[in-house]
């Protein structure tokens, strides 16, 4: 495992190695297996690959944001444009939870997942081309790419064409079909399908319009830490919809929306900070 004039890392069992073999045990040996070569100690900076994935995942579904995004950037760190850790960043820049909201940098990491087939990588990469705030701003190419998804059953792109259906994205616009997609996709426990509800709920111009429903999506999401959560929740406490209105707490959580990179709820504040 010396190679000459190669540089070397020193485990904690006190053995050295070539650096690069160390990626190369990292990135194939199975999870579970972070050994030393030598000695067969269970060593922390032998942990494979596998296994740093395996945590990342958990942390996501756990909703520990931060966990997730340290263990993806340490996999890059060690396999460089892994396409499920590139995945998961790409997601974290997209909806600021766990790291900033950048979508040039989301947009990169779906990149790379979307080189390599996995599916998340085209649905972030869609969701982005549909944002106003992207230089690359594309309705027709992310009309395309959700196409492709929901032939193949995807629930998060079943739960994007809803949104599109509502907003009129690139497809005509229809509140029926978008009413039946993001409840399907909410009921599957689809995230964005429960915030296109949410907001046909606050939506005063829908049949569906209801806003104890909507506070009780809304609510849900923003305890997922989900910005879509705290703007739906920012529009029900600024226009007092099925109760009390509350300006200085609609003005906060549109605030944290904002701060997280959802830029439409920078339009709240305009009217609020008015009055």
């Amino acid at each position: 495992l010396n190679l000459l004039g190669s540089r070397t890392q020193d485990l904690p069992c006190g053995h050295s190695f070539h650096e690069m073999c160390v990626f190369d045990l990292r990135r194939f040996t199975p999870s579970g297996r972070g050994l030393c070569p030598n000695c067969r100690r269970a060593c922390s900076d032998l942990v494979p690959v596998e296994e740093l994935l395996e945590t990342a995942l958990r942390n996501f579904v756990l909703e520990d944001f931060e966990g997730c995004a340290r263990k993806c950037l340490e996999i890059l760190s060690i396999a460089e444009g892994h396409p499920q850790a590139s995945a998961l960043l790409g997601d974290l820049h997209l909806t600021g939870r766990g790291l900033p909201s950048n979508l040039d940098l989301a947009f990169e990491y779906a990149r790379v997942a979307h080189a390599a087939g996995i599916p998340v990588g085209r649905l972030t990469m869609a969701q982005i081309w549909l944002r106003d705030d992207f230089a690359g701003k594309s309705e027709r190419f992310a009309q395309q790419l959700v196409r492709q998804l929901c032939r193949q059953g995807s629930i998060e792109a079943i739960a994007m064409h809803a949104h599109m259906s509502y907003h009129g994205l690139g497809v005509p616009e229809d509140d029926e079909l978008a009413y039946n997609l993001a409840r399907f996709a909410h009921e599957a426990g689809d995230s964005t399908g429960t915030a296109v509800l949410a907001q046909m709920y606050v939506d005063e111009n829908t049949p569906e319009h209801d806003p104890t429903k909507a506070f009780q999506l809304a609510t849900q999401l923003h305890h997922q830490q989900d910005p879509r959560g705290a703007y739906i929740l920012a529009q029900i406490y600024l226009d007092g919809l099925g109760g009390d209105q509350d300006s200085v707490l609609g003005v906060q959580l549109a605030r944290q929306a904002m701060e997280a990179g959802l830029q439409e709820a920078a339009e709240l504040l305009v009217p609020a900070q008015a009055t």
